[in-house]
């Protein structure tokens, strides 16, 4: 199961077609793929809707896991860290809804803090990221497993 898909909501990262990656599941014999668009959800109506179509038609049951990568700011170092997020329930998903309103329309800058996803963690599951996350620039940077687990005790 692929957790880290973009689709072409994630505007100039990807120009992947929701039906294609639905097609691309089921070829790949997956029973559940995730969505974690960068600093949107706009693809979870689309592909919702999609794959509901698809499991009629196909007389499968591909879940679909619901995310978003977001930069998180660090005032500490100024450097924001990009950080993948995926709902495990519907609490999840209403608190990555609040989550991401938050960063895109309160905030206006497509960043949020440790502090506000503290607040709203229920039903998430953070992800390690990419090479750009703050996991790997822990580890790149060689601190101690120490740290890197407190940094990570949301």
């Amino acid at each position: 199961m692929h957790l880290h898909n973009y689709t072409y909501y994630s505007i100039l990262l990807s120009n992947t077609k929701i039906k294609n990656l639905i097609k691309k599941v089921y070829k790949n014999n997956m029973n559940a793929f995730g969505v974690i668009d960068r600093n949107n959800m706009i693809s979870v109506y689309d592909v919702y809707n999609y794959l509901k179509k698809f499991n009629k038609k196909k007389h499968v049951n591909i879940k679909y896991i619901i995310g978003i990568e977001l930069y998180i700011y660090n005032k500490n170092i100024n450097k924001n860290y990009l950080h993948p997020f995926i709902s495990k329930n519907k609490i999840g998903y209403l608190n990555l809804l609040k989550i991401c309103s938050y960063a895109k329309f309160i905030n206006k800058k497509n960043l949020i803090s440790k502090k506000y996803i503290k607040k709203y963690n229920k039903g998430l599951i953070a992800l390690t990221g990419n090479l750009k996350s703050k996991f790997n620039y822990l580890i790149y940077n060689q601190y101690n497993l120490i740290k890197i687990k407190k940094e990570f005790l949301w």
